[in-house]
Protein backbone atom coordinates (compact mmCIF):
# COMPACT_ATOMS: atom_id res chain seq x y z
CA UNK A 1 0.00 0.00 0.00
CA UNK A 2 3.01 2.39 0.99
CA UNK A 3 4.42 1.80 -2.59
CA UNK A 4 1.52 2.86 -4.32
CA UNK A 5 1.17 6.03 -2.42
CA UNK A 6 4.31 7.18 -3.32
CA UNK A 7 4.21 5.86 -6.83
CA UNK A 8 1.02 8.35 -6.98
CA UNK A 9 2.48 10.99 -5.27
CA UNK A 10 5.89 10.86 -7.53
CA UNK A 11 3.65 10.17 -10.55
CA UNK A 12 1.99 13.41 -9.71
CA UNK A 13 5.09 15.11 -8.70
CA UNK A 14 6.82 14.14 -12.33
CA UNK A 15 3.91 15.72 -14.20
CA UNK A 16 4.64 19.15 -12.23
CA UNK A 17 8.23 19.20 -13.01
CA UNK A 18 8.00 18.43 -16.70
CA UNK A 19 5.43 21.61 -16.89
CA UNK A 20 7.80 23.78 -15.12
CA UNK A 21 9.06 26.45 -17.36
CA UNK A 22 11.22 27.92 -15.53
CA UNK A 23 14.46 26.99 -13.19
CA UNK A 24 14.17 29.68 -10.54
CA UNK A 25 13.50 29.45 -6.82
CA UNK A 26 12.79 32.32 -3.88
CA UNK A 27 13.37 32.35 -0.53
CA UNK A 28 12.52 35.08 1.67
CA UNK A 29 13.23 35.14 5.98
CA UNK A 30 15.11 37.94 8.02
CA UNK A 31 19.21 36.99 8.89
CA UNK A 32 19.50 33.39 8.40
CA UNK A 33 16.55 32.01 9.19
CA UNK A 34 16.10 28.40 9.08
CA UNK A 35 13.95 28.16 6.04
CA UNK A 36 16.48 30.12 4.19
CA UNK A 37 18.88 27.87 5.26
CA UNK A 38 16.92 24.83 4.06
CA UNK A 39 15.58 26.80 0.78
CA UNK A 40 18.99 26.69 0.08
CA UNK A 41 19.46 22.93 0.19
CA UNK A 42 16.53 22.33 -1.54
CA UNK A 43 17.86 24.71 -4.28
CA UNK A 44 20.59 23.09 -4.64
CA UNK A 45 19.51 19.12 -4.70
CA UNK A 46 16.82 20.32 -7.28
CA UNK A 47 19.63 22.46 -9.25
CA UNK A 48 17.60 26.02 -9.65
CA UNK A 49 18.77 29.68 -9.54
CA UNK A 50 18.16 30.56 -5.80
CA UNK A 51 16.70 33.87 -5.18
CA UNK A 52 16.74 34.94 -1.00
CA UNK A 53 15.56 37.82 0.20
CA UNK A 54 16.46 39.38 3.69
CA UNK A 55 13.76 41.52 5.29
CA UNK A 56 14.36 43.86 8.30
CA UNK A 57 11.74 45.31 10.92
CA UNK A 58 12.16 48.77 8.69
CA UNK A 59 11.21 46.71 5.40
CA UNK A 60 7.97 45.66 7.39
CA UNK A 61 7.26 49.06 9.01
CA UNK A 62 7.60 50.24 5.24
CA UNK A 63 4.88 47.73 4.21
CA UNK A 64 2.48 47.16 6.69
CA UNK A 65 -0.13 49.77 5.57
CA UNK A 66 0.00 48.47 1.83
CA UNK A 67 -0.44 44.83 3.22
CA UNK A 68 -3.51 45.24 5.26
CA UNK A 69 -5.17 47.65 2.75
CA UNK A 70 -4.49 44.51 -0.20
CA UNK A 71 -5.86 42.21 1.96
CA UNK A 72 -8.48 43.92 3.43
CA UNK A 73 -8.87 41.42 6.64
CA UNK A 74 -8.18 42.95 9.93
CA UNK A 75 -6.81 39.09 10.41
CA UNK A 76 -3.31 39.80 12.81
CA UNK A 77 -1.72 36.65 12.21
CA UNK A 78 -2.95 36.75 8.25
CA UNK A 79 -1.19 40.38 8.19
CA UNK A 80 1.71 39.06 9.57
CA UNK A 81 2.24 36.27 7.58
CA UNK A 82 1.30 38.16 4.04
CA UNK A 83 4.33 40.74 5.14
CA UNK A 84 7.34 38.47 3.72
CA UNK A 85 4.99 36.98 0.71
CA UNK A 86 4.65 40.96 -0.16
CA UNK A 87 7.75 41.50 0.10
CA UNK A 88 9.11 38.73 -2.11
CA UNK A 89 6.43 39.27 -4.78
CA UNK A 90 7.46 42.93 -5.37
CA UNK A 91 11.23 41.38 -5.83
CA UNK A 92 10.06 38.93 -8.44
CA UNK A 93 8.54 41.57 -10.25
CA UNK A 94 11.54 43.52 -10.08
CA UNK A 95 14.41 41.45 -10.48
CA UNK A 96 13.07 38.70 -12.99
CA UNK A 97 10.67 38.22 -15.67
CA UNK A 98 8.62 35.63 -13.51
CA UNK A 99 4.71 35.90 -14.47
CA UNK A 100 3.65 32.72 -13.09
CA UNK A 101 4.73 30.81 -9.29
CA UNK A 102 4.17 27.56 -8.13
CA UNK A 103 3.67 27.94 -4.08
CA UNK A 104 3.32 24.73 -1.55
CA UNK A 105 0.39 26.35 0.11
CA UNK A 106 -2.14 23.70 1.07
CA UNK A 107 0.45 21.49 2.12
CA UNK A 108 0.55 21.84 5.52
CA UNK A 109 -3.23 21.86 5.71
CA UNK A 110 -3.38 18.64 3.77
CA UNK A 111 -0.70 16.81 5.11
CA UNK A 112 -0.88 17.78 8.84
CA UNK A 113 2.65 19.67 8.49
CA UNK A 114 1.88 22.03 11.78
CA UNK A 115 3.58 20.59 14.73
CA UNK A 116 0.38 20.45 16.76
CA UNK A 117 -0.49 17.85 14.61
CA UNK A 118 2.23 15.28 16.36
CA UNK A 119 -0.24 15.44 19.44
CA UNK A 120 -3.29 14.77 17.82
CA UNK A 121 -5.33 12.19 20.01
CA UNK A 122 -6.29 10.12 17.04
CA UNK A 123 -5.53 10.12 13.51
CA UNK A 124 -8.98 10.03 12.75
CA UNK A 125 -8.88 13.68 14.79
CA UNK A 126 -6.03 14.77 13.10
CA UNK A 127 -7.88 14.33 9.55
CA UNK A 128 -11.44 15.87 10.85
CA UNK A 129 -8.37 18.95 11.77
CA UNK A 130 -7.02 18.57 7.79
CA UNK A 131 -10.85 19.20 7.15
CA UNK A 132 -11.34 21.73 8.80
CA UNK A 133 -8.15 23.58 8.00
CA UNK A 134 -8.69 22.72 4.03
CA UNK A 135 -12.50 23.91 4.31
CA UNK A 136 -11.20 27.57 5.85
CA UNK A 137 -7.81 28.23 4.05
CA UNK A 138 -10.06 30.87 1.71
CA UNK A 139 -10.16 33.04 4.80
CA UNK A 140 -6.52 32.41 5.54
CA UNK A 141 -3.32 30.88 3.93
CA UNK A 142 -5.40 31.41 0.46
CA UNK A 143 -6.24 34.86 0.91
CA UNK A 144 -3.00 35.34 1.79
CA UNK A 145 -1.20 34.08 -0.88
CA UNK A 146 -3.75 35.50 -3.60
CA UNK A 147 -4.14 38.94 -2.42
CA UNK A 148 0.06 39.60 -1.84
CA UNK A 149 1.12 37.86 -5.46
CA UNK A 150 -1.84 39.48 -7.40
CA UNK A 151 -0.99 43.04 -6.28
CA UNK A 152 1.95 42.42 -8.28
CA UNK A 153 0.56 41.13 -11.04
CA UNK A 154 1.97 37.87 -10.29
CA UNK A 155 -0.57 34.38 -11.10
CA UNK A 156 -0.04 32.05 -8.37
CA UNK A 157 -0.36 28.06 -8.80
CA UNK A 158 -0.72 25.86 -5.57
CA UNK A 159 -0.47 22.20 -6.91
CA UNK A 160 -0.66 21.06 -3.21
CA UNK A 161 -4.53 21.57 -3.35
CA UNK A 162 -5.69 20.62 -6.80
CA UNK A 163 -8.36 18.61 -6.70
CA UNK A 164 -7.62 15.35 -7.76
CA UNK A 165 -4.13 15.64 -5.67
CA UNK A 166 -6.61 16.49 -3.05
CA UNK A 167 -8.82 14.02 -3.43
CA UNK A 168 -6.39 11.05 -3.71
CA UNK A 169 -4.50 12.09 -0.69
CA UNK A 170 -7.58 13.10 1.57
CA UNK A 171 -8.71 9.38 1.40
CA UNK A 172 -5.57 7.52 2.08
CA UNK A 173 -5.94 6.21 5.30
CA UNK A 174 -5.57 8.77 8.33
CA UNK A 175 -2.98 6.48 10.13
CA UNK A 176 -0.75 6.79 6.71
CA UNK A 177 -0.85 10.87 6.95
CA UNK A 178 0.44 11.27 10.69
CA UNK A 179 3.67 13.02 11.50
CA UNK A 180 5.99 10.02 12.19
CA UNK A 181 9.15 9.99 13.99
CA UNK A 182 8.69 14.18 14.97
CA UNK A 183 8.53 14.24 11.19
CA UNK A 184 5.33 16.43 9.99
CA UNK A 185 4.22 16.01 6.47
CA UNK A 186 6.32 12.32 6.83
CA UNK A 187 4.45 10.50 3.97
CA UNK A 188 6.11 13.55 1.50
CA UNK A 189 9.57 13.37 3.08
CA UNK A 190 9.84 8.57 2.52
CA UNK A 191 8.29 9.75 -0.90
CA UNK A 192 10.55 11.73 -2.72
Amino acid sequence: MLYEVCLEINLYRGTLARTKTSSLSFAIGMGDSPDLRAARIVAEYIGTEHHEVNFTEEDVAKVLDDVIYTLETPDITTIRASIPMYIIAKYILDNTETTVLFSGEGADEIAQGYIYFRDAPSPQAAHEDSLRLLREIYMFDGLRADRTTAARSLELRVPFLDLQFTNYYLNLSPELKQPKDGIEKYLFTICI
